[in-house]
C-alpha cells in the first residue's frame, strides 16, 4: 500500500521525468495518470493509437510547430511534479502519515 501510494505520488517510472526535466516534450499512449500530465501542463501530445503511424506522424507535426511551448512546458511540469528537492516535504509528510509517525520535517 505505501508503495502504491508514493508511485501515485510521485509518477515512479523516472523516464518522463527525465525527458521533462531536459525540456523534452513527450509523446504519451492514452493512460489516465500520463493523459492528466499532458493535458494539465500541455507538455506534448496523447497518441490513441501507438500503431498508427499517421497518428504518430501528425503528433510529432504539432510539436515541432510549436517546440519551444511545449519544451518550456515540459520543465514547468518537472519543477511542479517531479524535482523531488521542492516535492520531499510532500513526501515525508505521506509516509509520516501512513506510518503514524509525527511530522518529522
Amino acid at each position: 500500500m505505501l508503495a502504491y501510494l508514493l508511485i501515485k505520488k510521485i509518477k515512479a517510472s523516472g523516464k518522463i521525468a527525465e525527458y521533462l526535466k531536459y525540456g523534452k516534450p513527450v509523446l504519451v499512449n492514452d493512460l489516465p495518470s500520463l493523459v492528466e500530465l499532458v493535458e494539465k501542463y500541455k507538455i506534448g501530445v496523447v497518441i490513441q493509437d501507438p500503431s498508427n503511424s499517421n497518428e504518430i506522424e501528425l503528433a510529432i507535426g504539432q510539436i515541432l510547430k510549436s517546440y519551444d511551448w511545449y519544451s518550456n512546458n515540459a520543465k514547468l511540469c518537472y519543477d511542479a511534479e517531479f524535482d523531488f528537492t521542492k516535492n520531499v516535504e510532500l513526501i515525508l509528510s505521506e509516509i509520516n502519515s501512513l506510518v503514524g509517525c509525527p511530522n518529522m520535517s
